[in-house]
């Protein structure tokens, strides 16, 4: 079994086998690209290039298979998982056209709108989280703001690793409520939150 790991300080892939024993595991560290608001200059803005991520994951994985003596073909399962608020858009011909760490700041003044809108408590309600600054929810508004392009999927990023290594969009429901796009209840996407937003629900996954 595979485990892709896309950390905030790297990137990992652990092999194990049936019994959980670790088989062999391989790690490399990657960097982000940072400036500052030009609004609010206390904010950060942190992003990353996929393909270079997604490079590092690739190196990982066949350093991990080279040291636990396993081919390719003897893998039976893959799973992702990455850190928390991390997220991609994709365009409609599935290319990133923006790559997020949780760091990623750039959406604060929408999140502040997120929460004069809808207020804390009914947003803490929904989604488990009260404070939406760095989740993707106000970073695809910031996106949406200033004119980046049109986003037709929004991935948190193991989803985005998933569908790099499958081609399929889905969503793994305990790392999409960190969209606050996501009914915690109701382990769904959120038809109020989309609505009160005017968030297609197109661009997201099936969970």
């Amino acid at each position: 079994f595979v485990a892709l790991d896309a950390g905030t300080g790297g990137g990992k892939c652990v092999i194990f086998d049936a019994t959980g024993t670790v088989l062999g595991a391989q790690r490399e560290p990657w960097s982000y690209e940072m400036s500052f608001n030009a609004d609010v200059p206390f904010v950060k803005e942190f992003s990353f290039s996929a393909p270079a991520f997604w490079d590092i994951l690739c190196r990982c994985t066949r350093a991990a298979l080279q040291q636990a003596g396993i081919a390719p073909g003897d893998v039976v399962g893959v799973a992702a998982t990455s850190q928390r608020e991390g997220c991609v858009f994709l365009d409609a011909h599935g290319t990133e056209v923006y790559a997020g760490p949780n760091l990623d700041a750039r959406g604060f003044a929408e999140g502040l709108e997120v929460v004069s809108t809808l207020g804390g408590d009914r947003l803490y309600q929904i989604t488990g989280h009260s404070a939406p600054f760095i989740f993707p929810i106000a970073r695809y508004l910031w996106f949406r703001k200033h004119g980046k392009g049109a986003v037709a999927h929004l991935l948190m990023i193991n989803d985005w690793i998933t569908y790099r290594l499958s081609g399929e969009l889905s969503a793994e429901p305990s790392n999409a409520t960190e969209s606050m796009l996501f009914d915690l209840r109701g382990r769904c996407w959120s038809e109020e939150i989309l609505t009160t937003f005017d968030i297609p629900a197109s661009i997201l996954p099936l969970v």
